[in-house]
């Protein structure tokens, strides 16, 4: 069973994340399933309009992290490569000639964020997790966040920073390609591993 449908509303076409066990999470199968379901919109010539929704309580919790950086064996320059066909699966939203309106209820996390963004205008419940932060004491909360970026690895905060940098400057192509070349690096310290591996435990 797809997890991506695409359902027709007259000129409208709904297109929804169908993974509400794992929060829609993108793991290879949403992957692929998106490609296609987007590829089926563009080829769909009475279609004049995208919403881009997801099934179940949240939007898209982001990528499934076993699936998507479980592989020991993959190299840097093989999990960029992997990277980018993930990328793709949702930058494809931008290049639709029609207008595309992201859905957002529940979690919108990493992934599932670059999800909402791809298309041109997003809505939000009051139960979508977008925004980045809200503090009664915005000091206190700057501090306790600031801890917690202190306590990454001093090499991935960079390439953040670097990241957003180059986006700052707007230049896409470029920080696609500086973002998968970082993240593909990321993926394969042993923080991460450690994390997939108390992931798949849990």
């Amino acid at each position: 069973m797809a997890k991506v449908t695409v359902e027709a509303k007259g000129a409208v076409r709904v297109l929804t994340l169908d993974n509400p066990e794992r929060r829609n999470a993108i793991d290879l199968e949403l992957r692929d399933d998106l490609a296609a379901a987007v590829q089926v919109v563009r080829d769909d010539a009475d279609a004049r309009a995208l919403v881009v929704s997801g099934a179940g309580k949240g939007f898209c919790a982001g990528a499934d992290l076993p699936g998507l950086f479980g592989d020991e064996a993959r190299t840097v320059s093989d999990t960029r490569d992997f990277l980018k066909r993930i990328y793709d699966s949702f930058l494809s939203i931008t290049a639709l000639p029609i207008p595309t309106i992201a859905a957002v209820h529940g979690a919108a996390v990493g992934a599932g964020l670059n999800l909402a963004m791809a298309c041109d205008i997003r809505i939000a419940s009051p139960t979508a997790s977008l925004v980045l932060a809200v503090d009664d004491d915005p000091q206190a909360g700057a501090l306790g966040m600031a801890e917690r970026y202190a306590d990454l690895d001093p090499q991935l905060a960079r390439d953040v920073k670097s990241a957003v940098r180059l986006a700052a400057r707007g230049d896409f192509d470029a920080t696609l390609d500086f973002e998968s070349w970082a993240q593909a690096s990321s993926a394969t310290k042993p923080a991460i591993r450690e994390t997939v591996a108390r992931y798949r435990k849990s």
